[in-house]
C-alpha cells in the first residue's frame, strides 16, 4: 500500500484520493510511454500492448471508426467516468 507522503499533492490526495490525476498529467504520462521513456523500452511496448486490447467500448471507442488503433485506459469512481489513450492515426498518434 502506498504510504500518505507518497502522494504530491497531499491536499488533492485528501479531497480525492491516491488515484486522482488531470487530463495534463495523463497526456504527458501517455507520450512519454508512447516515446518509450517510462521505465525501459521494453516495458512501454508491453504497457502499450496492454491498452491496446481494453475492451471498454462504451467511451472513447464508440466515436472512433472501426479499425481505429486506439492503446487507452478507461476508469470510474461513482458517476465519474474517463477514459484515456493514445489514438493511432495516418499523420502520427494523437492524446485526446
Amino acid at each position: 500500500m502506498f504510504k500518505q507522503a507518497t502522494r504530491i499533492d497531499q491536499e488533492f490526495g485528501k479531497k480525492y484520493g491516491l488515484g486522482g490525476t488531470t487530463a495534463s498529467e495523463m497526456v504527458q504520462l501517455l507520450g512519454l510511454l508512447d516515446a518509450g521513456k517510462v521505465v525501459s523500452l521494453e516495458a512501454c511496448k508491453e504497457m502499450l500492448r496492454h491498452l491496446k486490447v481494453c475492451d471498454d467500448d462504451k467511451k472513447t471507442t464508440r466515436q472512433l471508426l472501426a479499425g481505429t488503433v486506439i492503446a487507452h485506459k478507461s476508469g470510474s469512481v461513482n458517476a465519474t467516468k474517463s477514459d484515456a489513450g493514445i489514438i493511432y492515426t495516418k499523420s502520427g498518434p494523437v492524446a485526446p
